[in-house]
């Protein structure tokens, strides 16, 4: 009786995730498309620090 039971156990979550797999590939097949990214957010950043700004972080203290 209790194999029976673990058993139904068993093949329940393997059909919840044999549906669950099969709608998540679904999903994937619909929308492949990846978002658009703007030129500017993919432009290299200027490496080199502003002094002038890193030394007036002090004086703008929060107390």
């Amino acid at each position: 009786m209790k194999m029976n039971w673990i058993m139904r156990l068993i093949i329940i979550s393997s059909i919840t995730v044999a549906v669950w797999i099969a709608a998540e590939v679904y999903e994937v097949y619909k929308n492949p498309a990846l978002p658009k990214i703007s030129t500017e957010l993919t432009a290299p950043i200027n490496p080199s620090l502003n002094e002038d700004i890193l030394n007036s972080l002090p004086d703008k203290s929060p107390y």
